[in-house]
């Protein structure tokens, strides 16, 4: 796994690469099942030291960017998942148990 996010904030434990922040990312907004802002992403995810905020921020705007987010209220910076957002997350999660179960 590749370290590529910045740690300032993180807690031991915490996410320190941005495929994981990303897969996260789409977990929480596939698994809500409602628009969330963008600033409550960053809240939650920094507020444990679970991600750097800086890191959640850029890596929504990547996800977005690659069509696996969309903003669905401009507003507030509201997104929900796509279809391509969700295939990506299920498939990174089977390929992680996989790769965690195998250890």
């Amino acid at each position: 796994m590749e370290f590529d996010a910045l740690t300032q904030g993180v807690a031991p434990g915490g996410l320190v690469s941005s495929s994981e922040i990303k897969v996260l990312i789409c977990y929480i907004l596939k698994s809500v099942k409602e628009p969330v802002p963008a600033t409550k992403l960053c809240e939650l995810l920094n507020y444990e030291g679970i991600a750097n905020a800086f890191e959640v921020s850029d890596n929504i705007e990547s996800l977005l960017q690659n069509n696996h987010i969309i903003c669905v209220n401009s507003a507030d910076e509201s997104y929900t998942t796509t279809d391509s957002g969700s295939d990506q997350t299920r498939s990174e999660l089977t390929a992680r148990t996989m790769s965690f179960t195998d250890q």
